[in-house]
């Protein structure tokens, strides 16, 4: 038998792992899943997770189930099956970490942008928020659950010079949002099919952005925050 992998130290193909320093509060640490694009590989991620853990977030990043050219990983055309991949994660994690289930947000990049829609659409009891960046190719966008508590919040990002298509794609999941009266911030940023240059930067904002609006609309809060603005 094979020794499941140290969660904290992967940065194989397996799931990467990286939690603040320090105790979690009582409820455990909010988590911030991230899923790749297409063909990449959870190890490259690792950066991102360690960023998230300065920001007193667990950092996730686990491996899409289905394998590409030149060892990388892509999620599959069902939503269903990236969300037991987002689960089964969590479940490891859980096993060496004390983490928030209540307190799930995703971040996707390009293809792992697309499904990070759809789940939070499609699971709003399962995520509080979503990282919507450059999303690529996927599955259709479901149509939008509501759920009992605050609506969930959504920020979007693409580069101004993106494939047209995934542009478009991003500005529909805005429009969709917005549509529905939930919180959306649409941020583009130079340059084309990438993360923005200035992510260490600006990540700690948004997951403050999201914790703000969600905190805020569960207290019955109201403001500029909440219709879809940049903070």
């Amino acid at each position: 038998m094979v020794d499941e992998p140290d969660l904290r130290q992967s940065e194989t193909d397996e799931i990467v792992v990286r939690v603040p320093v320090g105790s979690p509060p009582p409820s455990g640490w909010p988590v911030l899943v991230f899923l790749h694009g297409c063909g990449e590989r959870p190890a490259s991620y690792a950066v991102h997770a360690a960023l998230a853990a300065a920001c007193d977030l667990a950092g996730i990043a686990p491996p899409g189930p289905a394998a590409t050219s030149h060892a990388g990983r892509s999620w599959p055309g069902e939503l269903s099956v990236t969300g037991d991949c987002v689960q089964s994660a969590l479940d490891r994690c859980e096993r060496d970490h004390l983490v928030d289930r209540g307190r799930v947000y995703l971040c996707g990049f390009s293809q792992g942008a697309t499904h990070a829609y759809g789940l939070l659409a499609a699971r709003p009891d399962l995520y509080r928020g979503a990282i919507v960046l450059s999303p690529g190719e996927g599955p259709p966008p479901p149509a939008l659950v509501r759920t009992v508590g605050p609506p969930r919040s959504l920020y979007v990002a693409h580069g101004q010079q993106e494939y047209r298509v995934f542009r478009k794609r991003a500005q529909k999941y805005a429009a969709l949002w917005r549509r529905a009266g939930w919180p959306c911030w649409l941020e583009p940023h130079p340059g084309g099919h990438h993360f923005p240059v200035d992510w260490h930067a600006r990540l700690p904002r948004i997951l403050e952005w999201l914790a703000f609006d969600g905190a805020q609309r569960g207290a019955g809060g109201a403001g500029q925050r909440h219709q879809g603005l940049a903070p």
